[in-house]
């Protein structure tokens, strides 16, 4: 297949959190219901594959699988991760990474270092209230660095179904987040309340 998209999800220690394994689920929820989004005559064209990256990597079935809590543990291996991406993802598919960017010093300097003189198409998204978007800046292009309610916009600007001069954040219909304040009071990925967009 000539179209494709890889999505990697950062499930090491740091998405221990209830809110933000709920989050990763939710989000996963929504990209497998692509027929929302997706122009019909693309359904068929566009392979899709997800992983679970902590200290090893999982391929998630896109059809059903959720994650689950052992999926959750140890450090992210990013050895790992830019192997995988370099040898089991065609050059021609965007990757779209989602990550709070809490890493150790030696994970950054690598990512860092490998991505300058990336060649394929790779867009991070940052996931949760205290995502360091200023980490995920050093290897990602800023106009490729998006926030936790623009993810479809990234999907979208990554599949070419939009450009980067639409870029529109998802619609509190996709996804529902909370302020920071909330987020440690309820542990809730939802709110109805207004301003939380």
């Amino acid at each position: 297949m000539d179209r494709g998209l890889a999505i990697f999800l950062d499930c090491s220690g740091s998405f221990q959190a209830a809110e933000k394994k709920e989050l990763l689920n939710h989000i996963i929820g929504i990209i497998r219901n692509k027929e929302d989004w997706i122009p019909n005559e693309l359904l068929n064209d566009v392979e899709f594959s997800l992983y679970a990256v902590n200290n090893g990597i999982q391929k998630i079935a896109f059809d059903r699988e959720l994650l689950n809590e052992e999926m959750f543990k140890g450090i992210f291996n990013a050895d790992l991760f830019l192997k995988v991406i370099d040898s089991e993802i065609p050059l021609s598919y965007p990757v779209i990474f989602f990550s709070d960017g809490h890493y150790r010093s030696h994970t950054l300097n690598l990512m860092t270092n490998a991505f300058q003189n990336i060649e394929r198409s790779f867009f991070t998204v940052g996931l949760g209230y205290d995502a360091n978007y200023s980490f995920l800046r050093m290897f990602s292009q800023s106009s490729n660095v998006f926030k936790t309610e623009e993810f479809s916009t990234a999907i979208k600007i990554a599949l070419q179904l939009i450009s980067k001069d639409e870029l529109l954040p998802s619609s509190p219909e996709d996804l529902c987040f909370p302020d920071e304040t909330e987020s440690k009071n309820n542990n809730s990925v939802c709110s109805n309340e207004e301003g939380v967009f």
